[in-house]
């Protein structure tokens, strides 16, 4: 399961237990947000390994025995209550000070010029024009770094 999910049982199981109690607090009476025949914890594992692996649903489906709307429903379902429930603990990148992670005269927007050896930041393409390799600087090439 570790290696599909990027979890351990008692962390699915952990996961899963934050995901209901977010449940609880959005109860409008309505059913539960999975499918009964996955319930809970296996909703939580075909989520995870959705989100991790980018793998798609009829696969997750024959892999775990279930239809493709199964699988659909169950990440349907989960995904926002994991994000709910997800939030106050996930880091953002709103808490970061831009002062301190972007140079201030830098547009972090901007492409970037680049050396192909040293993979280091050698200037900042102007008015985003794009440069192509060879034309200002014979070891540099532009492209956005993330």
């Amino acid at each position: 399961m570790y290696y599909t999910t990027g979890f351990r049982r008692d962390e699915i199981q952990d996961l899963a237990a934050l995901v209901h109690e977010q449940d609880q607090r959005n109860a409008t009476g309505l059913r539960r947000p999975w499918p009964p025949i996955l319930g809970l914890f296996w909703s939580v594992v075909i989520t995870l390994a959705y989100l991790r692996g980018n793998r798609v649903q009829w696969e997750l489906a024959e892999t775990y025995g279930v239809s493709q709307s199964t699988v659909s429903r169950a990440i349907a379902g989960v995904t926002p209550l994991l994000a709910q429930a997800l939030r106050s603990v996930v880091p953002t990148a709103g808490g970061a000070s831009c002062r301190s992670a972007v140079h201030h005269r830098r547009n972090p927007t901007a492409l970037l010029v680049m050396d192909r050896r040293t993979r280091s930041v050698v200037g900042q393409a102007s008015h985003h024009r794009r440069r192509r390799p060879g034309r200002s600087h014979p070891e540099a090439y532009s492209g956005s770094v993330r």
